[in-house]
C-alpha cells in the first residue's frame, strides 16, 4: 500500500475508535444518555408539556399516589399536602381557568438513589395568570430551582414530589 492510503487508514481506524468511546448525552443537555435517564427525562418532558397546556385534569395522571410535597419545609406539616389534596387543588385551578402564560423545565441533573427512584435537579421558568376579582389579576412568575422526585411504579415514572 502507498502511504497516503496507510495514513487515510490509521486515521480513519482512530477517529472510529474515538468516537465509539466518548459519552452520549441527550440533547440540548449535559445528562448521560443511559435507557433510565431517557425515561426520567422523558417523564419531565411530558410534565412540562402537559403544565404548558395547561391541562390541569391530565396533570394528575403523572403522578404517584404516593405524592407528597413538603413545599421545602418537612418539619411543619401544616403546608404539607398529598395525593388528594393535589388532585383538588389541580380541580380548583381548572375550575378558576388559571392559565399558564409560561412553564419552561430545564433538567440540569439526574440521580438515582435507588433503582426505581429519582432526584431529578431542574431549572423552572414560569408565569401563571390567576384571576382574582373582577377589576385585578394575579401573577405569578420567577425562575425555580427545584429537585423533582419521580419513582418507578407500574411501568413509568411518576412523581412523588415537585
Amino acid at each position: 500500500m502507498t502511504k497516503p492510503i496507510m495514513r487515510w487508514m490509521i486515521l480513519g481506524t482512530l477517529l472510529v475508535m474515538l468516537t465509539g468511546c466518548t459519552t452520549m448525552y441527550i440533547k440540548g443537555t449535559k445528562i448521560e444518555a443511559t435507557s433510565q435517564n431517557r425515561a426520567v427525562y422523558d417523564a419531565v418532558q411530558r410534565y412540562e408539556r402537559v403544565l404548558s397546556a395547561g391541562k390541569w385534569d391530565k396533570l394528575i395522571n403523572l403522578v404517584s399516589k404516593k405524592f407528597r410535597e413538603t413545599r421545602g419545609t418537612p418539619g411543619n406539616e401544616k403546608d404539607d399536602y398529598g395525593y388528594e389534596q393535589l388532585r383538588d387543588k389541580l380541580n380548583l385551578f381548572a375550575t378558576q381557568q388559571v392559565r399558564v402564560l409560561k412553564f419552561k423545565v430545564e433538567v440540569e441533573k439526574i440521580e438515582f438513589d435507588k433503582p426505581n427512584l429519582a432526584k431529578v435537579y431542574v431549572l423552572k421558568q414560569f408565569a401563571f395568570l390567576y384571576p382574582r376579582g373582577k377589576k385585578r389579576r394575579g401573577f405569578d412568575t420567577g425562575t425555580l430551582a427545584q429537585m423533582l422526585v419521580l419513582r418507578y411504579e407500574q411501568g413509568q415514572w411518576k412523581f412523588t414530589r415537585w
